[in-house]
């Protein structure tokens, strides 16, 4: 166990049970004795023993999966109490415990296709290891050394809060242990500015895969500033769907033959569903998912993903997308109940109460997501765009702005949604430039910006761009309010999109529509 925090909490916890001291186990003990709080420790308010104990629980869960597998004694934390229970494992024991994790996940009524065990399809590759590595004083300064090494504390445990990677850091007993990744760098003081170089390096083949250079004119007395202002860069840019490692491995897996592929990074179904965002992908990205839980029912990443793919359905298939929804929430909750500290799990969930137009909901859910790892730029850009989405717009464009400056390459989607806030705040040329930013042609981005040329009363554009994109499209299917809805949330930004639209089709009924469409838009508007 890396982190020296979950190990004081195990060993405290440990040695008190021991001692038969068990009972006073609670929130406060722990703070004040193992976690080092102050004497005016309120668990009410701080939640951090709360936290760690989550922590401590993935953490021996993960320690007994690998490297403790065939350790005779399992220590638990039973959820609900801090008293660890000791038990000695056998196959016996672990044949039980099996079939309950398979009996659970067969129990679900929702897809009975995965009802039965099978052979896997698909191999999900074991999570990265980062080894993070002391970041050098290139100078004399002993100042320079505190700051080296703030810095390379900071990094690897705010590295440790994210779920698709392991974190080591360097001593004697981990000289000889594998890693896949180096992260370090160098700091340097010349005449009142610091630089730091940062780069990441793929172990094996020594590849230096991604390098940055950090300066800034700054007094020693405030660089923890400039600590913060590193750490959220670097993490922006290595981590994440769309970050450093993510590309790494999903580039590796594309480049090799279809029968040499072995193993896939498990986000691999769900990147491509929301690069391409077509039925194909959707399809791949449930079975892979459906394949990975029906074989590792306590896989809760795999569960959260499933989650989103299934919510996906309500904006993709245009038939039996309420199915989507309900098993998207279903997948959710199991992904939370395996792990509670599920980040992506937050994301699925908040995204399904966003399309069930339960706006608040999907709200407090990101809010609650966000505190397990504030540091995860793509978890701030999801939460940003979704709360535009659910109409709390000056909230997510604030979350929304501040991803987009770490990581200018967000998902279409995401982008999309500056076009929405643009769009809301009347703003319609904005709007008109978020949505020429997205390559992907959607039927949503088309009526966008045909209503935005609309208010704009540059009629010719608006028709120009219908007719490009969907000049087969009914009129009346055009002011359709229950289709706008399933594009524009919420309700209010359907109708000022229904307002645009309104405004082109009675431009042009004295022209190109003529006496047709004089004669049919009362029954259009009404």
């Amino acid at each position: 166990m890396n982190s020296s925090v979950l190990t004081q909490f195990l060993n405290f916890v440990v040695s008190e049970t021991l001692a038969g001291r068990s009972d006073s186990l609670k929130e406060y003990t722990i703070g004040v004795q193992a976690l080092k709080k102050d004497a005016d420790f309120n668990p009410q308010i701080d939640s951090i023993v709360r936290i760690h104990a989550g922590r401590l629980r993935r953490a021996l869960k993960e320690y007994y999966y690998e490297a403790g597998q065939n350790d005779p004694i399992v220590i638990d934390i039973p959820k609900g109490s801090y008293t660890p229970v000791f038990s000695f494992k056998s196959d016996k024991d672990m044949m039980v415990l099996t079939d309950q994790s398979h009996d659970e996940f067969t129990s679900n009524p929702l897809d009975p296709e995965l009802s039965s065990p099978a052979a896997p399809a698909v191999t999900v590759q074991d999570k990265p290891t980062i080894e993070v590595l002391p970041f050098k004083n290139v100078t004399s300064q002993k100042e320079v050394q505190f700051f080296a090494r703030g810095l390379t504390e900071y990094m690897s445990a705010e590295l440790t809060h994210f779920r698709n990677v392991k974190v080591i850091t360097p001593d004697r007993e981990q000289s000889s242990k594998a890693r896949d990744f180096v992260l370090t760098g160098s700091v340097q003081w010349v005449t009142g500015r610091i630089r730091t170089w940062v780069h990441l390096t793929h172990f094996d083949t020594q590849e230096q895969l991604w390098a940055q250079t950090f300066e800034r004119h700054i007094s020693f007395e405030s660089y923890w500033e400039f600590q913060e202002e590193i750490v959220n860069q670097v993490l922006a840019e290595i981590m994440g769907l769309y970050g450093i490692l993510s590309h790494f491995y999903i580039n590796k897996t594309d480049n090799l033959r279809p029968e040499e592929r072995t193993s896939y990074p498990i986000h691999y179904w769900y990147f491509h569903l929301v690069k391409n965002f077509d039925l194909p992908a959707l399809q791949q990205a449930k079975q892979a998912y459906s394949d990975i839980v029906r074989n590792d029912p306590n896989n809760a990443l795999a569960y959260a993903y499933l989650s989103q793919v299934c919510t996906s359905e309500r904006v993709l298939v245009n038939v039996g997308f309420e199915r989507g929804l309900d098993d998207g929430l279903t997948y959710g909750q199991l992904s939370l109940k395996r792990d509670s500290l599920c980040q992506e799990a937050y994301k699925a969930l908040a995204a399904n109460q966003m399309l069930r137009e339960h706006y608040k909901d999907a709200a407090q859910l990101l809010e609650q997501g966000i505190r397990i790892n504030p540091k995860s730029n793509d978890y701030k850009a999801f939460m940003g765009a979704t709360l535009i989405y659910s109409g709390f717009y000056e909230r997510g464009k604030e979350l929304l702005d501040e991803a987009f400056q770490r990581d200018p390459y967000l998902p279409w989607w995401q982008v999309l949604a500056f076009a929405y806030y643009a769009f809301n705040r009347e703003h319609y040329q904005d709007a008109i430039f978020w949505t020429e930013r997205i390559e992907m042609t959607t039927e949503k981005i088309s009526i966008l910006k045909a209503a935005s040329y609309a208010f704009l009363e540059n009629y010719s554009m608006a028709f120009d761009v219908l007719s490009m994109d969907r000049p087969d499209l009914p009129v009346d299917q055009l002011l359709d309010l229950n289709r706008l809805n399933v594009f524009f949330t919420p309700q209010t930004l359907a109708l000022q999109v229904r307002e645009g639209l309104k405004k082109l089709i009675q431009h042009q009924s004295s022209g190109v529509f003529g006496i047709v469409l004089i004669l049919i838009l009362p029954f259009i508007f009404y």
